[in-house]
């Protein structure tokens, strides 16, 4: 080194400087090789340019959110950060019981995905312990940048929590509600104040804005909390108000419902179809009004004799025989015919399985809320709405049928034959026992 700056810069530059405090030797050096460069595999280059060159490839790195601070208040944990010019997306914060770097990413838990452009979150880790956190940008493709620099993205002492949350901590808060008709289909959106837990959709035909309406509200399905849009169908001609409420606030019964933010203000109603719900008459062969004529021979034309008795007209009376009367009296008591056993609710194969796609999730709403309650009123309501769509054959049988069910079980016996008659085509064997119920006037 020394015989190089020797050739540089002459015989007079000296190196035999004696510096002895450590500090002051390395500023001596870092001012030296400031001043004249340093060599490299091509010549000398000199400090200043090795600096920004370094400057420069620290601009082209991954972003990251720097100055990251933690606040606690057991069990809360607030964290906070700087997001890094020009980058507004979301960011994701991750927990766990190790410190976090390229090597445990996999094993930490995500504790949430905050709005694009947000600088803090709100965490409460699920019980007593020690944890470590770090905050990473997302991805368009919702994976992350996997930059992690100490005490800006990543913290690196554990963050010491000694109380167990309540529900209503742990709960998922639901905000910014709307629903949107599209066709035949209602669509809820709304946002989560939390992922991994799970939220309860409701739907009624009255505002759910208190404890006693929500009730009376159907529950229609359960979601995942970091879903943001849900897909209903609902019977059309009826209005209905909906909520969103996370699962452990109805366990702890601490539900604030608030309109607006976690339940509709007002109805939506998904409009009646065009479909005639009563039997169709154009398809009908027309019928003779005068029967033809039926001819009974009971006596021979030429002859006048007597014929073989009738089939069809009933043979005289005949009195029996004193000890066959007994007999058959005796055989008779020992005989019993029970009565029929009153018909009960009917629920067919078909709709025992949960399904998601459009009528028949409607249909099987119906079967397992109004007709499984016995509310046959609200249920003939319903299914004939229903019946105005254009349904598939099988699905439409199957809501003649149940609307059978509920005309029977309403005391409108006439309906209900039309109902089952309509539903025989396709559910011959479950709808002929009611239809025989009612001709034979077994309608208790």
């Amino acid at each position: 080194m020394a015989d190089y700056y020797r050739q540089r810069w002459g015989t007079h530059v000296s190196f035999n400087l004696r510096i002895d405090r450590p500090i002051a030797r390395f500023s001596l050096i870092v001012c030296v090789l400031m001043a004249v460069g340093v060599p490299g595999p091509n010549g000398a280059f000199s400090l200043q340019r090795a600096f920004a060159d370094n400057a420069a490839s620290t601009t082209t790195l991954a972003p990251y959110v720097s100055a990251l601070r933690i606040a606690i208040r057991d069990p809360l944990v607030q964290l906070t950060w700087q997001n890094p010019p020009g980058v507004n997306g979301p960011v994701r914060v991750y927990r766990s019981k190790v410190e976090i770097d390229n090597s445990t990413i996999a094993q930490a838990s995500l504790a949430g995905i905050t709005d694009p452009g947000a600088e803090s979150f709100l965490d409460i880790p699920p019980e007593p312990g020690e944890y470590y956190y770090a905050v990473l940008i997302q991805k368009p493709d919702n994976s992350v940048y996997d930059v992690f620099v100490p005490f800006r993205n990543i913290t690196t002492r554990p963050i010491r929590i000694s109380e167990a949350p309540t529900q209503a901590e742990l709960a998922a808060t639901v905000s910014g509600m709307t629903t949107t008709r599209i066709n035949d289909e209602v669509v809820l959106r709304f946002q989560s104040s939390r992922s991994g837990r799970t939220l309860v959709i409701f739907r009624s035909t009255s505002p759910i804005d208190s404890s006693d309406a929500l009730s009376r509200a159907v529950r229609i399905r359960e979601v995942p909390s970091d879903t943001s849009s849900v897909t209903d169908f609902p019977v059309p001609g009826i209005g209905y108000y909906y909520a969103v409420l996370d699962t452990a606030l109805l366990t702890s019964g601490t539900v604030v419902l608030k309109a607006g933010e976690n339940f509709t203000g007002s109805a939506i109603e998904v409009p009646l179809g065009a479909e005639a719900t009563g039997i169709p008459t154009a398809s009908l062969i027309p019928r003779q009004t005068t029967p033809l004529p039926f001819l009974i021979l009971q006596e021979g034309i030429q002859s006048g004799s007597n014929l073989v008795p009738s089939l069809i007209l009933p043979t005289p009376n005949a009195t029996l025989d004193p000890k066959t009367a007994t007999a058959a009296e005796w055989l008779l008591s020992h005989v019993r015919i029970e009565a029929p056993a009153p018909l009960k609710p009917v629920v067919l194969n078909e709709d025992k399985v949960s399904s998601d796609k459009g009528a028949e999730y409607t249909l099987k709403g119906i079967v397992l809320t109004q007709l499984a309650h016995h509310q046959w009123s609200d249920a003939v309501t319903l299914l004939s709405n229903l019946l105005t769509l254009p349904l598939p054959a099988d699905i439409r049988a199957r809501a003649q049928f149940y609307l059978g069910q509920s005309y029977y079980f309403a005391g409108k016996y006439k309906q209900a034959f039309l109902a089952f008659l309509l539903s025989k085509d396709v559910y011959y064997t479950a709808a002929e026992p009611w239809m025989n119920a009612i001709l034979d006037g077994r309608t208790d």
